[in-house]
Parts: C-alpha cells; sequence; structure tokens
C-alpha cells in the first residue's frame, strides 16, 4: 500500500505490535500502527465531513525485506 486511500470501508490488520492513537484537537486524530513484522502505518481520521487516511510509512529497507548490517551493532 504506497498511496493515499481517501474514505476507505474498511482497515484490516493482522499481527499488530503496538497501536498509538493521539487526539490532535477537537477534529483530528492521528493512528500509528506497527505490525510485528516491522510494517508502519498512519491512521488520521479529521475535518468536518469526517476524512479518514491511511498511508504506508514503512522504511524501504524493511518493505523490501533489506535490513541494514550496521545498526546491528546498537
Amino acid at each position: 500500500m504506497n498511496k493515499t486511500q481517501i474514505n476507505p470501508d474498511e482497515f484490516v490488520f493482522e499481527d499488530v505490535k503496538m497501536i498509538h492513537w493521539e487526539n490532535m484537537n477537537e477534529s483530528s486524530y492521528w493512528v500509528g500502527i506497527t505490525l510485528n513484522d516491522g510494517r508502519y502505518f498512519h491512521l488520521n481520521i479529521h475535518g468536518d465531513n469526517l476524512r479518514v487516511y491511511l498511508t504506508d510509512e514503512t522504511p524501504d529497507e524493511v518493505s523490501t525485506g533489506h535490513r541494514r548490517k550496521d545498526l546491528d551493532v546498537l
């Protein structure tokens, strides 16, 4: 999922590691969703007409299955 979806009917996530929900103001919400395989998504809900969109924020090395070896020492 590399493009923004506007007003989708449903979202289904399996194997969820963490959900982070923030109330940004009285009409705007942000949700960060991390899956156990390292993929990461943002769900945004806002506006008077309730605009909802989901974006795939997974870093390229995770989405392609290539991991940086230099970070293993940290």
